[in-house]
């Protein structure tokens, strides 16, 4: 009993309080209002998300071989067997949080109740578990959505500082941004510049890059239908460039669909972002689902049936051009207004070393410190890209190109 008392002592009065709410149920005002991270792991099995292996490496097919050509019957055909497919490949990122506690903790606030019963100790030391649980998980969730919503570094995301930094999980921008070629190069925060992205080149290969689109962020002509570049129609655009889909089978016999990319698709946005689509759905006087055109009230937005998600710290991520060399937010950026992510996440996949996915260590007692005991909770993942053509982003246009027809 004593050594579990150790391990869950974490007890904030020295006093015999009866608080309103079990530390089962305390109210969680730390919280963020939506985790971007949710969105990718709701759902999943823990089994789709687990890796083992020294890295995570898979096989995809970026270049097509054209060996479609005329012939004339008995002369001599040349042909040849080029490789079709290429290997990319990602490092595991090293984490850890922790719980800790002193023995002073457990002496004033369990051992101290002398006419406590036995069943209600253990019921103070099952609370106990809950709110050092509850903290930890709080740091290592905040911790993880901030991974991904992290500035994109060269260095350590790509790892191309090798064992000289530190490797970091891959951000989401770092996949899935307005650059050119998908490559964060020549600006002064990025602790170098990108050439790969998992070890691919979209030089190379230029389907290995997301898919992009700039709106008209002219207040007048966001809403407007009779312009080129209006919300709605980029939005609705880039949806359906987001929509791949297999050949169908020429062959009888063949009676499976393939494969299904739509399962998982949604579209993030800021508050700003979804601030600014809903106005100009109202504008356009689409209420959503409203049941009367008096109310209101009206449901959750989406582009034709595909879900808007408002995380709100999107409105402060640093992955756009500022136009002097550096990276910024949305609102300081050159082409400044919200961003829209098409997340197909049947190929973004949160994984996870099968072995040290929220690995808990035992207990030790800290050096140095007298009654100090500490239990590290160990966390090796990535974040995994399958295809990037399955992916898109609509962006501001720049004032330069407002008006036109441009980021298509």
């Amino acid at each position: 009993m004593a050594a579990i008392a150790d391990l869950l002592a974490h007890v904030n009065n020295s006093t015999r309080q009866a608080f309103e709410t079990s530390s089962t149920s305390i109210i969680n005002d730390v919280s963020r209002r939506n985790y971007a991270y949710s969105e990718l792991i709701g759902g999943r099995s823990v089994e789709s998300m687990i890796k083992t292996g020294p890295k995570i490496e898979d096989r995809i097919y970026l270049k097509a071989r054209k060996s479609l050509r005329k012939f004339r019957p008995g002369a001599v055909v040349n042909t040849s067997n080029p490789e079709i497919g290429v290997n990319h490949s990602s490092h595991w990122a090293f984490y850890l949080t922790d719980m800790t506690w002193t023995s002073a903790e457990e002496q004033l606030n369990i051992n101290g109740f002398e006419n406590m019963s036995s069943e209600g100790q253990a019921s103070m030391v099952k609370d106990i578990l809950n709110q050092k649980r509850m903290d930890a998980m709080q740091s290592a969730i905040d911790g993880m959505d901030d991974l991904l919503l992290a500035t994109p570094n060269a260095g350590t995301m790509e790892h191309t500082s090798g064992e000289s930094e530190d490797a970091e999980v891959r951000s989401l921008g770092s996949f899935i941004n307005e650059e050119p070629n998908g490559l964060f190069s020549g600006y002064s925060n990025t602790n170098g510049n990108f050439t790969t992205i998992q070890g691919l080149d979209p030089t190379e290969y230029p389907e290995w890059v997301c898919q992009q689109l700039a709106y008209d962020a002219a207040d007048a002509n966001i809403g407007d239908a009779t312009k080129d570049n209006h919300l709605l129609g980029r939005l609705r655009l880039m949806r359906r460039k987001v929509e791949f889909k297999r050949p169908k089978k020429p062959f009888p016999e063949a009676t499976t669909d393939g494969m299904t990319f739509t399962a998982r698709g949604s579209i993030w946005t800021g508050e700003e972002g979804y601030t600014q689509l809903e106005d100009v759905y109202q504008q356009n006087s689409d209420n959503f689902v409203t049941p009367n055109a008096q109310d209101a009230d009206y449901g959750d937005i989406t582009v034709k049936g595909t879900p808007v998600i408002e995380i709100p710290k999107l409105d402060e991520v640093t992955w756009y051009d500022d136009g002097s060399g550096a990276l910024t937010t949305q609102a300081q950026a050159a082409a400044p207004g919200p961003r829209y992510y098409f997340i197909n996440g049947e190929f973004l996949t949160p994984r996870f070393h099968g072995n040290k996915m929220f690995y808990i260590h035992e207990t030790r007692e800290l050096p140095n410190t007298v009654g100090g005991y500490w239990t590290p909770i160990e966390l090796w993942t990535q974040l995994w890209i399958h295809s990037l053509r399955r992916h898109g982003i609509v962006y501001p246009q720049s004032t330069a190109s407002s008006g036109s027809s441009s980021g298509s």
